[in-house]
């Protein structure tokens, strides 16, 4: 392997680590979300409020343990409920209307963090690194 693509796989672990710490302390802003419900719950919010377990837990990664853990916290605190689907395996995830209140102060978070980041670039760097992630994104698409 080439030394600079061993600079490109360490350069994608630190954006993933990055990342994770970013919704980390998005997760903080709203006190009593873990970072996993937290993930669980935008996950949900962004899958037109409702999806399966097994669907949750392919999309985060996380094992259907967590899966579970999560959704109990989230049903816990109110934030969704889950129904039998129509396979009596499996289970279905629906956001409550205090789950959508909570999405979208997930999404006013998440977009003052966004801004917040532009704003420490000037407009054309800011422009080339939103195309350089494009073509990033789309390259790895084609090889998966």
């Amino acid at each position: 392997m080439k030394p600079e693509h061993l600079n490109f796989i360490d350069t994608l672990t630190s954006i993933r680590k990055l990342r994770e710490r970013i919704m980390s302390n998005i997760s903080l802003e709203l006190t009593d979300l873990s970072s996993r419900d937290f993930i669980a719950l935008s996950k949900i919010c962004r899958n037109e409020n409702r999806m399966m377990m097994s669907q949750l837990s392919e999309i985060t990664g996380m094992s259907n343990a967590h899966i579970t853990a999560a959704v109990d916290s989230l049903e816990r605190k109110g934030l969704v409920k889950r129904t039998r689907g129509e396979d009596r395996r499996s289970y279905n995830i629906e956001l409550t209307e205090s789950g959508r209140k909570r999405c979208q102060e997930i999404e006013t978070i998440r977009m003052k963090s966004i801004d917040s980041f532009f704003e420490k670039m000037n407009e054309k760097d800011s422009m080339e690194f939103q195309e350089a992630l494009t073509k990033l994104n789309d390259l790895l698409r084609k090889y998966l």
